[in-house]
């Protein structure tokens, strides 16, 4: 045997110890340096004890050298697993903590307990005792969840494959070769120190490489396609062929639970989730209702070859930004000194409401009102003065107006109201009974009061009018009632 070999797992130790103190360094540290110095200082203690071990030839010795390197083992193994699942972007609590952490107390408690040793060591060695077998099988079975993790990380983890598979690979190594040692397929290799805690504290390097290295490998931690779905703030739920729910997101089970569903939401059918929406609706996307709510809903389809294999749907309740931008489109449309409607109403809608009379076999009637010298009011009395005229003038058209009729500030001190389903007398009255109305009216300012009159021009809807043809006939109308000499009521 070279002379060298015993100081390997010495030199194993210092790189332990000095690897520890590195990733611990203030300008270093991150959330996975104190589960990897637990393992840099775990191995460091095995190295020794393996080295010891080794250079001692009584049985006695061996056998407590056996005992105090048993609960290395155990920490050494808490501290991969702690590792892990930070490596692979899982959240490490302290119900996980106090989990793992009881194996490697009971070993401290029978390493310490001098009754209780002989449970773990025998007087033949560790390998006649179940006990130690049981620990074996542990740590082994442990080594192989923070393998499978690494593996099933790499599948879907962004920019991260190679770290994971690196990570894997490198702790497979040193679990093949102590289930080599223990089960004593390599029987020769008792003869030399337990080379291990060597290979572990080379895995360990690995992976802090894996993690933090710029070079070929990245310097964070995994980002799965599982962490980015759950990021997003819109509902994300994917469908089968069959229209069962697959995945769904944090936020899609929120949304679901204003509608009433309750519980997770894999294995539901989309009906389930959003039951009174229809499935058309939902294949062609758009916004859809469901009960008050209203959702901004999109459909991608998936498929292969021809085939659909299924939907990824992402759903937004977007009931308040609707609602607001319902009220900003009222406004548009609105005169915030009197609350009718304004010219841009007329001229965007004017020609809907038309066509939808015409084919509802309805009449429809124009009245076009103005406030005889208004500018005087104005001018006499002042813009608050003739806000308060406008005002009440307004008031008196929409006393006059039905539930189907269209009131409108047309101009500074016109109005318009576009009566339907109304006859051209019916009309005609109507806007008569206004004008005496505005006669009547007084607004007191300045120790004295404002009255004014209005002169109203009438159009009736014929077949060869639209909304400007309409709009010209009332003002050809209003026209003659100011030639006329104003406070009445004309038609064409």
């Amino acid at each position: 045997m070279p002379t060298w070999l015993p100081l390997v797992p010495a030199v194993g130790a210092v790189v332990a110890l000095a690897a520890a103190a590195w990733v611990l360094h203030p300008r270093r540290r991150t959330a996975t340096s104190w589960p990897a110095a637990l393992i840099f200082v775990s191995s460091a203690w095995w190295c020794l004890v393996a080295m010891l071990e080794w250079a001692t030839g009584d049985s006695a010795e061996r056998r407590a050298l056996e005992i105090v390197h048993v609960p290395a083992t155990g920490t050494l193994v808490f501290g991969i697993l702690w590792y892990t699942v930070l490596f692979v972007g899982g959240r490490w609590t302290r119900r996980k903590a106090l989990w793992l952490a009881v194996e490697p107390t009971i070993l401290l408690v029978l390493t310490l307990t001098s009754g209780w040793q002989q449970w773990l060591i025998g007087p033949g060695g560790a390998r006649d005792e179940p006990v130690f077998w049981a620990h074996v099988v542990y740590c082994h079975v442990a080594l192989a969840i923070c393998v499978g993790l690494l593996m099933a990380t790499s599948s879907d983890a962004i920019g991260q494959r190679w770290p994971m598979m690196v990570a894997a690979a490198a702790l497979v190594v040193p679990m093949a070769l102590n289930l080599t040692v223990m089960v004593g397929v390599a029987r020769h290799l008792r003869s030399l120190p337990d080379a291990t805690p060597v290979v572990l504290v080379l895995t360990t390097l690995v992976w802090v490489w894996a993690e933090r290295g710029t070079r070929g490998l990245a310097s964070r931690r995994a980002i799965t396609v599982h962490q980015v779905v759950e990021a997003i703030g819109d509902g994300i739920v994917v469908l089968d062929a069959r229209g069962v729910v697959i995945v769904a997101n944090s936020a899609a089970v929120e949304l679901a639970g204003r509608h009433g569903v309750t519980g997770p939401l894999l294995g539901c059918s989309w009906r389930e989730v959003l039951g009174d929406v229809d499935l058309p609706d939902t294949r062609r996307g758009g916004l859809v209702r469901s009960g008050d709510r209203v959702i901004d809903l999109r459909v991608t389809h998936l498929g292969t070859d021809g085939y659909q294999t299924g939907d990824v749907v992402v759903l937004r309740d977007v009931t308040e930004s609707e609602a607001a931008r319902h009220e900003l489109a009222e406004q548009a449309v609105s005169d915030a000194l009197t609350g009718l409607r304004n010219r841009r109403f007329y001229v965007e809608r004017g020609q809907q409401l038309i066509d939808q009379a015409r084919e509802e076999g309805l009449s429809v009637v124009a009245a076009m009102v103005d406030i005889d010298h208004f500018k005087v009011v104005n001018d006499t009395f002042g813009h608050p003065a003739g806000d308060r005229v406008l005002a009440r003038v307004a008031a008196q058209v929409q006393r006059r107006a039905r539930l189907r009729d269209a009131q409108v500030r047309f101009g500074g001190e016109e109005f318009l109201l576009l009566m339907v389903g109304e006859t051209f007398d019916g009309a005609l009255l109507r806007m008569e009974d206004l004008r005496r109305a505005c006669a009547g009216i007084r607004v007191p300012t300045r120790g004295t009061e404002i009255s004014v009159t209005v002169s109203i021009g009438v159009c009736a809807l014929t077949e060869d009018l639209d909304a400007e043809g309409l709009l010209h006939g009332a003002d050809v109308a209003l026209y003659r009632a100011k030639d006329e000499g104003r406070n009445r009521v004309c038609t064409i």
